[in-house]
């Protein structure tokens, strides 16, 4: 049975690095945190080792959910080709000079029980490193539809031993 792997360490490393203020642009409506990488059938976003459906399916359609830390209900979902986005325009803590309007991200947000895909505004903080294993997932990904049929082959090939490699590190620290 082929082994089947999770991105729980890109999820763990985007929630040390990043989190995101949300706002009307009057006030702000909550602080999110990464939580989970889904597909946008809201599955886990699953991979099964070197294959190459799974994998072009977590490009194309996974989503990190960014979770309210006040309200769990409430939450952003961001698709994993536009977290690159956040990175590149990320604010200093203590300032909030730089936004992302949400349907700048091609995304949508639960807040009290609505679903949102304009009109608010995201401020995403950079609070620490990504790691260029991570970094490099967010670049492909950004960058996948662009790509040819050639280069997608060998970026599918990159994720699959990234994932792999940082997987295993992943477990063996948590033992």
């Amino acid at each position: 049975m082929d082994k089947i792997y999770d991105f729980e360490w890109l999820v763990r490393e985007i929630d040390d690095t990043l989190f995101l203020i949300a706002g009307d642009g009057k006030e702000v409506i909550g602080n999110y945190q990464a939580n989970d990488i889904l597909l946008e059938t809201l599955d886990d976003a699953l991979v099964k080792f070197a294959n190459i459906q799974d994998l072009t399916n977590f490009i194309n359609y996974g989503i990190v959910r960014f979770v309210n830390s006040e309200n769990e209900d409430d939450f952003i979902d961001v698709p994993i080709i536009n977290i690159l986005l956040l990175y590149k325009d990320t604010n200093e803590l203590g300032k909030k000079d730089k936004i992302i309007k949400i349907e700048e991200l091609h995304t949508y947000m639960r807040h009290n029980d609505q679903i949102i895909s304009y009109g608010y505004i995201i401020y995403p903080y950079k609070i620490g490193k990504l790691s260029e294993d991570g970094m490099a997932i967010l670049k492909i990904a950004n960058s996948f539809d662009s790509l040819s049929m050639n280069e997608k082959i060998g970026a599918l090939q990159k994720i699959n031993l990234i994932n792999y490699q940082k997987t295993k590190s992943y477990e063996s620290l948590k033992r």
